[in-house]
């Protein structure tokens, strides 16, 4: 068990799912969520589903304050300067979406973006399989 109070998010975008796990600095899972993408409402109703969940999921575990960052990965092309995704054909409503810059706004916190395939070769790196005594 950690010492360090620090909690993360990790978000995984998906076209009927979004996921939503909190960890704490040890990588413990300590809440996980799961919210519909319901893609034909667009990524703002997306985007404020995902605060709402934050705020409670946070409220519920006494994490409020203690969650400095969010990690998010998603499918498809992406522009990761302007954190949007570009074209990804599973959401089509979300093409040139600042999704970044809204997901930051709704929660007041900054965003670590990246492609779905190497947020989990990170969790990996991290965690699994490539960690060190793995």
């Amino acid at each position: 068990m950690t010492t360090d109070s620090r909690h993360y998010w990790g978000i995984d975008i998906g076209g009927t799912s979004i996921k939503c796990g909190l960890v704490n600095s040890a990588g413990e899972t300590v809440a996980f969520e799961q919210v519909p993408t319901l893609e034909s409402e667009g990524p703002q109703a997306a985007v404020d589903r995902l605060a709402t969940t934050i705020c409670e999921v946070e409220t519920r575990t006494n994490t409020t304050g203690n969650v400095p960052r969010i990690g998010m990965g998603a499918p498809g092309p992406m522009d990761l300067p302007r954190g949007m995704l570009v074209a990804p054909p599973q959401l089509p409503s979300w093409w040139e979406f600042p999704l970044c810059a809204k997901l930051t706004e709704a929660t007041e916190r900054p965003i670590s973006f990246l492609n779905d395939a190497n947020a989990a070769a990170y969790g990996e790196f991290w965690l699994g399989s490539g960690a060190k005594g793995s």
